[in-house]
């Protein structure tokens, strides 16, 4: 029996799978079939959507999704089709196996109605292998290669087409799982790269004046993450098995044993990150070039836990635009850098979580605020702004649950340069004013940090909010 379970559908080809190195044969033919059955369905097998057929010590696996997908009722219905993919499955005994594919199925949407339009996603040059082994210290690993991943979207409306291409290259994907430090968990790692991608629209978006866009967007390399720690994995899989062996039955949502389970599974995981960066994106269209070198993100949570954290990063380095339709000035601003680094820590979600669920069936729908409010919660961040013209920083924590309190820090440099870009906007005479004054007042109650930098510091709890000690109030009058 496996120490852990991934999913209702990993754990249903541990139960009697052939020895390892055995011959496949008929009869495991038609268990693998069952097994596959016992998740999607009699019904679908009946149709014809999967055929198993032995190969050697392995079982080709034929996926005919077409055979189960709706088909059109009425005119303004899309036609949705999936192209047979394959794959071999080969028993490794004691419930592990291995999967292998150089295949990719091709999916098209179509529509045919008075707009008719069409999409289509596939892949070429592809590479994907796969092993479970459930009494492993690391039960899963996947790694896939696609040489060209490509999405095609067409609509052919009379007074506005849309044609739209993407591209990306050289695509590596990988995911390990591995047994966690708490007993029924896993810790599971996807990351993702791709070398680079093209994207092009071409659009027009009223026939009759000619408006017309045609642009190319091309990417430089992605890198991409997901971590989960802790993925309760064995409390996700029993929930799996009884909604599967229930699916027939209604109201599964109002199941009181679906809510025990469900509430069985907090704090759902212990960590969770995502993080990804792309380099060197260049938009190139007939009226305007753009770009940037680098964008960063991370977004960091915690589980429904007592006491939980979350984190969100992002970084725009060198943001650029040109473009004739652009007014002069529009230039000074860049090319324009962003940098954000927030942090929150909270209390009680996991009460909350289990507040939720019951009143998902019924109960008190308040109840789940209620509890993230008992204790306070805290923000800290921090964020940059850069351009030719102006340089802004700050810094800020606050407490954000009632009353709320906090601290901010901002720093400036440039408003010199700012006042001169506002002269050349060009503004009504009475704008250009009203605006000036508005940046000389914020100039004039700002005091020089140790850097000569003009710096403001902004401090509130309730409605008493003071700047550089100063009440608000005085300084709106």
């Amino acid at each position: 029996m496996p120490k852990n379970l991934i999913g209702a559908a990993l754990a249903a080809f541990a139960i009697a799978s052939p020895a390892l190195a055995d011959p496949a044969t008929p009869e495991g033919a038609k268990a693998t079939l069952d097994r596959y059955g016992a998740v999607i369905g009699q019904e679908a097998i009946d149709k014809g959507a999967i055929a198993v057929k032995p190969d050697g010590d392995s079982y080709i696996v034929t996926w005919t999704l077409d055979a189960i997908m709706p088909k059109p009722q009425r005119a303004s219905d899309p036609l949705i089709k999936i192209s047979p993919f394959s794959y071999r499955e080969t028993p490794k005994g004691e419930g592990a196996f291995s999967w292998h594919t150089d295949s990719f199925p091709t999916i098209s949407i179509t529509d045919t109605t008075d707009e008719p339009g069409a999409m289509e996603i596939a892949g070429d040059l592809v590479l994907i292998d796969a092993d479970f082994d459930p009494n492993a210290a690391e039960p899963m690993h996947v790694n896939a290669d696609v040489g060209k991943f490509t999405v095609d979207f067409t609509l052919k409306r009379a007074d506005s087409p849309v044609d739209y291409h993407a591209t990306t290259t050289d695509q590596h994907v990988d995911a390990v799982a591995k047994i966690g430090a708490a007993d029924g968990t896993v810790d599971v790692t996807l990351r993702n790269t791709a070398a680079s991608g093209v994207q092009r629209l071409a659009a027009t978006m009223d026939t009759a004046k000619g408006a017309e866009v045609d642009a190319t967007l091309n990417e430089g390399a992605r890198h991409a993450a997901i971590t989960i720690q802790g993925l309760r994995s064995k409390a996700f899989g029993m929930i799996a098995a009884y909604v599967l062996a229930h699916k027939d039955e209604t109201a599964l949502d109002e199941d009181p044993q679906v809510a025990d389970l469900i509430k069985a599974a907090i704090p759902f995981f212990d960590h969770v990150a995502l993080t990804g960066d792309q380099s060197a994106d260049k938009v190139v269209s007939a009226v305007a070039v753009g770009g940037f070198d680098k964008t960063e993100l991370a977004l960091e949570t915690s589980g429904a836990l007592p006491d939980d954290r979350a984190r969100l990063h992002i970084a725009l380095d060198k943001l650029t635009a040109a473009s004739p339709l652009l007014p002069a000035w529009a230039a000074s601003v860049f090319p324009l850098s962003f940098d954000l680094d927030w942090n929150v820590d909270f209390h009680g979600l996991d009460k909350a979580a289990a507040l939720a669920v019951d009143a998902a069936a019924g109960g008190d729908g308040d109840a789940p605020l209620a509890a993230l409010t008992e204790r306070p919660a805290h923000m800290d961040a921090k964020a940059s702004l850069r351009t030719p013209i102006i340089a802004i920083d700050a810094t800020s924590q606050a407490t954000l649950t009632p009353p709320p309190s906090g601290a901010t820090h901002v720093t400036a440099d440039g408003l010199d340069k700012l006042a001169d870009l506002i002269k050349k906007i060009g503004l009504s005479p009475r704008d250009t004013q009203q605006y000036l004054a508005m940046l000389t007042a914020v100039g004039k109650i700002a005091r020089k940090d140790a850097d000569g930098h003009l710096a403001w510091d902004v401090q509130g709890a309730g409605q008493d909010v003071r700047v550089n000690g100063t009440p608000l109030s005085k300084l709106m009058h």
